[in-house]
């Protein structure tokens, strides 16, 4: 009985590993029932939109700096997904989590291929930087999205 209990216990580590950013319930109740009260950053939504700002800043100082082409599109482009996620669509949540999946594997690709952006030369994928900034993203994107799903529901 205990060995299967153990091995109950090291699927779900796994599991829980890899899907790290599984939602706790509790956390989506209390977002839910809170939608109206909480503050920019105690929200899902509301940190979704802080990072997208965040990027959109980013975006734009590689361009303005490192000459890098179109990254003013990809600046305007979160800050507006960043201002409908902030406003509770769901089709934005969906959509900033394929674009920025999108562009994180972009550079990743670019990066094995050898390609770099910029005059100034940046590297464009190091590979650990690229999966931790679209993991940490994605897992905001995502949580706002269960939100939204579980107030849809009530």
């Amino acid at each position: 009985m205990k060995d299967t209990q153990d091995k109950k216990k090291s699927r779900a580590f796994t599991w829980s590993f890899l899907l790290w950013w599984k939602t706790n319930p509790e956390e989506l109740k209390f977002e839910v029932d809170e939608y109206k009260t909480l503050k920019i950053t105690q929200s899902s939504r509301g940190v979704s939109f802080l990072y997208l700002i965040f990027a959109g800043v980013v975006s734009f100082g590689l361009n303005y700096f490192a000459k890098v082409d179109f990254f003013w599109v990809d600046s305007f482009i979160d800050i507006l997904l960043g201002y409908f996620i902030w406003r509770g669509h769901r089709w934005a949540m969906i959509l900033a989590m394929l674009l920025w999946t999108y562009d994180k594997g972009d550079i990743l690709y670019s990066g094995i291929m050898g390609n770099s952006y910029g005059q100034f030369n940046i590297p464009a994928g190091n590979a650990f930087i690229q999966i931790f900034w679209w993991a940490l993203f994605m897992q905001m994107f995502y949580k706002a999205f269960r939100v939204e799903c579980l107030r849809r529901k009530k």
